[in-house]
């Protein structure tokens, strides 16, 4: 059994039939996220950080596409006693992905195109730094895939060769599907990112869902929520497009916390229900 898996499943197995307040749902693995709920929080640290939770005790943390040795999560409570558990975190291997017929400016950007790259990051990077969940715990709620279409092309993490030059990461999961299909809001949250015909990402959307936690819609055709909607699951937000460095028309999904490099697959596996905390 896997050493990170074991350590969640000892948690679980004392949290049932011991003294523990904290209820914690999800993979402990690198790429993964986890959501925990306990009552009377004072204050939750993970790897020595401070992370927000909500009035009813929700709070989410994940680890890096790179993570790898231990983490530590604790959470003080009101009534000063603490709870501490460890995960040891075991190094994950990828996939190598080459994928050919990019315009060469697509792969290796001109001068022009790296202006526009920065300054289009820089608006990327301001709209996520004014966070519009207002601490709202939306992804207690759960996820669901966020188009029917299961003709998967791209996986997280596998190591990208376009045109035979090594890129970085794949930080997302590819489906392949129509132009026009219906993109559906993946967990209930407010639109971050709405933003039409950037260089890399295309037409493209980033939802809030809270503490952090951000999904991400790549290479749309068409848009129908703007900045501060909120929305709700399976709410259609748009339509799936080749726009931006594609090579094909395609959904590229992808999650993060904060700037940890969260695998959707992961997000996906975690249960609908409310984890439910030990009195």
């Amino acid at each position: 059994m896997n050493k990170s898996f074991l350590i969640l499943f000892l948690f679980i197995s004392n949290f049932l039939f011991s003294q523990y307040r904290t209820s914690i749902i999800g993979e402990a693995s690198a790429g993964g996220v986890l959501i925990g709920r306990a009552d009377n929080i004072k204050s939750v640290l993970f790897d020595k950080k401070k992370l927000s939770f909500s009035k009813d005790g929700f709070f989410v943390f994940g680890f890096d596409r790179d993570a790898a040795g231990t983490y530590t999560l604790k959470v003080t409570f009101k009534d000063k006693k603490t709870e501490t558990i460890e995960y040891e975190i075991t190094p994950r291997e990828y996939k190598i992905q080459a994928i050919n017929g990019f315009e060469k400016k697509m792969v290796t950007p001109g001068k022009k195109e790296r202006i526009r790259i920065a300054r289009e990051t820089k608006i990327i990077s301001a709209e996520k730094k004014k966070p519009l969940s207002g601490g709202n715990a939306y992804f207690k709620n759960g996820f669901i895939t966020p188009v029917d279409s299961v003709d998967i092309s791209g996986v997280f993490g596998s190591l990208r060769v376009l045109n035979g030059k090594k890129k970085n990461p794949h930080n997302g999961v590819d489906y392949s599907a129509d132009e026009g299909t219906p993109v559906k809001a993946a967990g209930e949250g407010v639109v971050l990112v709405a933003r039409e015909n950037f260089y890399y990402n295309g037409t493209f959307i980033m939802i809030d869902h809270g503490f952090g936690l951000i999904t991400s819609y790549l290479h749309l055709s068409k848009l129908n929520v703007k900045r501060g909607d909120k929305v709700s699951k399976g709410d259609v937000i748009g339509e799936v497009g080749s726009t931006g460095r594609t090579s094909g028309a395609h959904l590229h999904f992808g999650a993060q916390i904060y700037n940890k490099r969260i695998d959707p697959f992961c997000l996906l596996k975690i249960k609908t229900e409310e984890p439910q905390t030990g009195k």
